[in-house]
């Protein structure tokens, strides 16, 4: 059994996806508390080596989450950050799509996101 977020919102970073769907991490979706951005759906299906499979358990996943659209706000709030901070144009978006909609981010790449203000974040073993 996956790990469970007991109701707390949460946006999914990319990797968490990529966890899960490799088997190495896994935790539980559901369809009122997880959130992913338009971003890392763009990341998780533009790899070239996908197979149908991982693709397949992509879709799956994301058919549960509430997608949110990266918006003039969270374009706006990206780039101020990106100003500041030598983060990834993708890791910026994601990070502004969590703080617009005041949820925390579960990822499993805090060094880069930890350098955002205003940014909550956790792991699997945060949202216990």
């Amino acid at each position: 059994m996956g790990v469970k977020n007991n109701m707390q919102q949460i946006l999914l970073d990319t990797n968490v996806i990529i966890y899960h769907v490799n088997g190495d991490r896994v935790i539980e979706f559901d369809p009122y508390t997880t959130f992913v951005s338009t971003i890392t759906v763009f990341e998780l299906l533009q790899y070239s080596a996908i197979t149908r499979q991982e693709e397949k358990a992509i879709k799956a996943i994301l058919e549960i989450c509430n997608i949110i659209p990266v918006n003039t706000a969270i374009a706006e709030r990206a780039a101020i950050f990106a100003r500041k901070h030598n983060i990834g144009s993708m890791d910026m978006l994601i990070a502004a799509t969590a703080i617009e909609l005041g949820i925390p981010l579960m990822t499993y790449n805090t060094k880069d996101f930890k350098k955002i203000p205003f940014l909550k974040m956790g792991n699997e073993l945060s949202f216990n």
